[in-house]
């Protein structure tokens, strides 16, 4: 009973935030970079499973485990390329 009590002041709460809070517009047009975030993702997962399987499964040093963080260093420096930034301006 506690969480519904907990969880409708909540929903309480996002609503009236959304109701008094003022909304901002800049008169910019937003667009979203899902290359980036795509690379993003997969730079993360690769670096989550290496860290995760470190050790346990697989060795530090084993090739595996080189494999996944070589892939996580690539992903993360396709998803922050200076080329992505200017195209989002």
């Amino acid at each position: 009973m506690g969480v519904l009590r907990h969880a409708s002041a909540g929903i309480l709460a996002w609503l009236i935030a959304g109701i008094v809070l003022p909304r901002v517009h800049t008169g910019r047009h937003h667009s979203v970079d899902y290359a980036g975030s795509l690379w993003l993702v997969a730079g993360l997962v690769a670096l989550l499973l290496g860290v995760t399987w470190g050790g346990t499964t697989y060795a530090w040093r084993s090739w595996q485990e080189l494999v996944l963080f070589g892939v996580a260093a690539c992903c993360s420096s396709c998803s922050s390329s200076p080329s992505a930034a200017r195209r989002s301006r």
